[in-house]
């Protein structure tokens, strides 16, 4: 089963093997500056970001019945099951 939205697929974005890009701008936006990663701003965005992504995975089929339930509420993105899988 494979959970689409809009054009992600959740199981694309859980089990991918990429790598997360921090890009400088990100950076900008949480107070940047050449040295970020030491900063706690930082820190706290990057323990948070793994914990997220954590219950994401283990939760990943919840999530796509959860979705498949959703296919009556009329939502453009969500009209049939082959929307999300």
């Amino acid at each position: 089963m494979k959970l689409v939205v809009g054009s992600l697929a959740l199981s694309d974005i859980l089990f991918s093997a990429a790598a997360f890009v921090f890009t400088p701008e990100m950076a900008y936006v949480m107070g940047g500056s050449k040295d970020y990663r030491k900063k706690k701003e930082f820190q706290l965005f990057e323990s948070l970001a793994s914990q997220a992504y954590t219950v994401l995975r283990r939760n990943a089929q919840v999530l796509e019945t959860l979705f498949l339930l959703m296919t009556s509420a009329g939502m453009p993105e969500l009209m049939m099951e082959s929307d999300i899988m």
